[in-house]
């Protein structure tokens, strides 16, 4: 039996043992506040008074790292050998404009219920960089539920790897259902500004013209463009066979989707 304060990274955990269970809880940064809270347990433990406030479960300080450090982990593990690229890159891209500037700070058994609920307030308030990429408009349910997927996603790695004993972004659904479900509206060229579009492509090399004209006329995006092969054109049947994809840095994948 005993209690104990240990340090790590900078911030004070107190370890209780107690009838054979242990627990840790964190204390911050105040030396003189752990050394208070230590001393406390002790008398309570002591008289008989003390109880965990929870079901026992240990924080070791060693694992219990900031949300910005495990997604570091998570980008170099599980992104990188188990999703798509382009999915990669939405992660992270998300992470960064979204998640990490509220939660990136907070340790993995500080993100809570209430952070979470908190995250979300936020974001149904945010204006800015969206979906849209318009400032003046606030984010979609769409974006949301993205971003609670993706934490939802990171904290489930966690779960599994015993850092935290639950994950607090499960079933949060009820809590964004009032966000707006916008759509951005879809402007085609008109007829007038394909002209101009293919005038101004004529007066690149030809390979480039050809690339410029197709990506118009097919509708493709722009990797499965840069992707195609001769193999992969049939002339006599006007065919074109989507198989594959370039991304950003220079690799090839599959398309996004069978469509």
């Amino acid at each position: 039996m005993g209690v104990r304060i240990r340090k790590h990274r900078g911030e004070y955990y107190i370890y209780i043992n107690y009838k054979k269970v242990r627990q840790a809880q964190r204390i911050g940064k105040d030396r003189r506040q752990a050394e208070k809270t230590r001393l406390a347990l002790i008398r309570k433990i002591a008289s008989g008074e003390f109880q965990f406030k929870k079901a026992p479960q240990e924080i070791d300080p060693e694992n219990d790292v900031t949300l910005r450090e495990y997604f570091e982990s998570f980008k170099d593990t599980h992104l990188r050998n188990s999703v798509r690229p382009s999915t990669a890159e939405s992660y992270v891209d998300n992470f960064k404009l979204h998640i990490l500037p509220v939660l990136g700070d907070l340790h993995l058994s500080q993100i809570t219920p209430k952070k979470i609920s908190e995250f979300i307030v936020g974001l149904m308030t945010k204006r800015g960089k969206g979906n849209n990429h318009r400032k003046d408009k606030p984010l979609s349910k769409s974006t949301i539920r993205l971003q609670i997927a993706y934490l939802r996603k990171v904290l489930n790695k966690a779960l599994k790897e015993g850092r935290i004993g639950s994950n607090p972004a499960s079933r949060v659904g009820e809590e964004y259902k009032q966000a707006a479900n916008l759509h951005e509206e879809i402007n085609p060229l008109t007829e007038t500004e394909i002209e101009r579009y293919l005038k101004s492509a004529k007066q690149e090399p030809p390979q480039y013209y050809y690339f410029f004209a197709l990506a118009l006329q097919a509708g493709l995006r722009a990797g499965e463009s840069a992707a195609l092969n001769w193999e992969e054109v049939n002339l006599d049947k006007k065919r074109i066979h989507i198989r594959r994809t370039l991304t950003k840095d220079g690799k090839l994948g599959p398309p996004k989707s069978k469509k």
